[in-house]
C-alpha cells in the first residue's frame, strides 16, 4: 500500500462529499456542526474532514462542495451557536476565488467577514487559516494574492474588518520584500 492508502482518506471524502452536501446538506450538516463544536478530538476529526486540501493552489475543502445555496444556513448556524461555531468556520472556509483571471473573496467567506467580522477572535481564525498553505516554487504569487484580497476590504462597512485588513497589508508587503530578498539570494 501506498502511504496515501495508509494514513490518509481524502480520496474517499471527495468522493462522497460532493453528493452528500448537493442532495442531504440538511441532514449532512447536521452531523458535522455538531462535530464542529464537539469536544477537541472531535472538532479535530471534523476539521480534517471539511478541512482537506483547504487552501492549497485554489482547492476550497469541504466547503467547496456545498452549494452556494445553504450557505446562509451556515451563517444561521454560526448566528446560533456564537462566537465558536463562527470562529470554527472562520478556520474552515475557502477564502479565495479566480473570476476572469483576477483573485477575490469566495462568496462564502466575504458574506462570513461581513457578518462576522467583528466578533473578537474571528479575523485571528481567518489569518491562521490564511497562512496555511503549501507551496512549491516561489512564494510570492501567494502572498500577492492575499495582498490583493487584503486590499478588498480597506473600505468594508465594519472598521475591524478595515483594520485587520491594513494590518494585514502591511505585514504582507513585509513578507514580499523579504521573500525577494531570499529568493535572490538563493538563485
Amino acid at each position: 500500500k501506498s502511504n496515501k492508502d495508509k494514513y490518509s482518506f481524502d480520496h474517499e471524502i471527495r468522493e462522497i462529499l460532493p453528493n452528500l452536501f448537493t442532495n442531504y446538506f440538511d441532514e449532512v450538516w447536521d452531523i458535522l456542526g455538531e462535530g464542529l463544536l464537539g469536544d477537541s478530538l472531535t472538532y479535530i476529526k471534523m476539521k480534517f474532514i471539511l478541512e482537506s486540501k483547504n487552501g492549497n493552489f485554489h482547492e476550497e475543502g469541504g466547503f467547496q462542495y456545498i452549494p452556494e445555496k445553504d450557505y446562509e444556513k451556515i451563517i444561521s448556524w454560526c448566528r446560533k451557536h456564537l462566537p465558536k461555531a463562527a470562529l470554527r468556520v472562520a478556520y474552515l472556509m475557502p477564502v479565495s476565488d479566480i473570476e476572469n483571471n483576477k483573485v477575490n473573496w469566495h462568496k462564502f467567506s466575504k458574506r462570513m467577514i461581513d457578518e462576522f467580522g467583528e466578533i473578537e477572535g474571528f479575523l485571528n481564525e481567518l489569518s491562521a487559516n490564511i497562512g496555511s498553505f503549501g507551496f512549491s516554487g516561489s512564494v510570492i504569487p501567494y502572498y500577492e494574492e492575499n495582498l490583493a484580497l487584503f486590499e478588498l476590504l480597506t473600505t468594508h462597512q465594519k472598521i475591524e474588518v478595515r483594520q485587520w485588513a491594513e494590518k494585514m497589508i502591511e505585514q504582507t508587503k513585509k513578507i514580499i520584500l523579504r521573500e525577494k530578498i531570499d529568493e535572490e539570494d538563493r538563485y
